[in-house]
């Protein structure tokens, strides 16, 4: 595990060692990484025999006001006694969960007290309140140097024996914003410096760009449909960086300008699947065309309120076998007819009826015609309103297709009269 500070004996002499009732503190950073503190240790010996304890600290170093550096942790606390009267190193645990952040300097620290031959040791101070997070006044001893000035450069031989053994924290995601087609993404989290890339699934996000706290990573706008080889829906983001990996759930929507539909019992022969596909493929179009709203539904059919102009055209994808496919669809004015529903139909004393039928493609237009032959006309008939002589029906309507009911009701006929009525749905 990496080592914060200094864990070998440089040189003989009280420049390596620690005493007891004064705090040493010795900067280190600023980190390039981030780290949880697993242990701590310091060279030392007991001076006399006492019932006094000696703890480490770590200080967030406040560079231009260092006595108002804050505590961020703490270890056990020790007996001094638990020191022997010769120099040895001395662990210390029980540190938590402190996270040591990527970017920022710190102090490790220990409660010392003074003793002869302390030339080479860095800057002291000492404690005001011991167990607060104040640092008290600065005590700089005879050829000292001063651990908070731009120089320093590192440890060297006449510097303090103290270190923190750490582990380097991987990175974490806390949340992801605008997994939607055409919108930047957003990953916040920590340690998400050094980023070596993105996936959403099997997609890798080639664009982006990480802010310097290793907070934020912001991805550059996809389009599923158009720059993906995934669907759209549930798959998990991994951001991968030089010191580990992180994942988090994400959902990939379309649009706001986007109707999508996952494939259930498809219509092959009108809706959209006549192009192929297959159940469980899924498909997107654009939500409007030529001023009409668009939807559509599972079995690939579209529901365009009002009707759209003749040769209005959209392109929409599939994606099928783990690839994207464009195509388009246009309005053909001629329309397409769907099967005639024939029926004895009497009309009630004011001379009207009303024509009943069901169907699975909720779109288009139905048509009804009433008539005194019982030959039935073709679709087209029906849809032009002419009996199966060509001549106007006795009676003809329409209605849009919302529902898989359909209802036409015809007025102006003779009352109380059997007549026969078609019914015929065109999208």
């Amino acid at each position: 595990m990496p080592i914060l500070g200094r864990n070998i004996v440089g040189n003989t002499g009280d420049g390596n060692r620690f005493a007891t009732r004064v705090l040493v503190r010795v900067p280190v950073g600023p980190l390039q990484e981030s780290y949880r503190i697993v242990s701590g240790g310091m060279y030392g010996r007991q001076q006399s025999a006492t019932t006094e304890e000696i703890f480490m600290v770590v200080y967030e170093l406040n560079e231009a006001s260092p006595e108002l550096s804050p505590l961020v942790a703490q270890s056990q606390v020790r007996l001094l006694a638990d020191f022997p009267t010769t120099d040895t190193w001395m662990e210390f645990g029980g540190w938590g969960s402190t996270v040591l952040e990527a970017g920022k300097s710190y102090l490790i620290g220990a409660t010392c007290s003074g003793y002869g031959g302390n030339a080479g040791l860095p800057k002291y101070q000492k404690i005001a309140d011991v167990g607060t997070s104040r640092i008290g006044p600065v005590v700089t001893w005879p050829n000292a140097t001063d651990p908070f000035g731009s120089t320093w450069s590192g440890w060297t031989d006449r510097d303090d024996c103290i270190y923190l053994d750490v582990i380097e924290l991987g990175p974490t995601i806390d949340s992801v914003s605008g997994i939607v087609d055409g919108a930047e993404t957003v990953i916040t989290g920590s340690s998400l410096q050094g980023v070596a890339s993105i996936t959403v699934g099997t997609h890798a996000i080639t664009s982006f760009s990480e802010e310097l706290d290793g907070t934020v990573v912001r991805c550059s706008a996809q389009t599923v449909y158009a720059d993906t080889s995934i669907p759209y829906g549930e798959h998990t983001l991994t951001v991968i960086t030089d010191s580990g990996s992180a994942t988090f759930p994400v959902t990939w929507s379309p649009g706001p300008d986007k109707t999508l539909a996952t494939g259930a019992s498809i219509d092959s022969v009108y809706g959209l699947s006549q192009e192929g596909g297959a159940d469980g493929d899924q498909w997107i179009t654009f939500d409007g065309l030529s001023g009409s709203n668009v939807v559509l539904s599972d079995d690939t059919n579209l529901l365009i309120t009002p009707a759209a102009i003749d040769g209005a055209s959209q392109p929409y994808w599939r994606y099928s076998g783990g690839a994207w496919v464009q195509s388009s669809y246009i309005i053909n004015g001629s329309g397409q007819g769907f099967e005639i529903w024939g029926f004895a139909a009497v009309t009630n004393a004011v001379g009207e009826v009303t024509l009943q039928g069901i169907t699975g493609t909720l779109s288009g237009t139905v048509y009804g015609v009433v008539d005194a032959s019982p030959t039935q006309p073709t679709k087209e008939q029906v849809r032009d309103g002419l009996n199966a002589a060509g001549a106007p029906a006795l009676g003809k309507g329409s209605a849009a297709v919302t529902t898989a009911d359909l209802s036409v009701t015809i007025t102006g006929l003779p009352s109380d009269t059997l007549l026969y009525g078609w019914l015929a749905q065109w999208v």
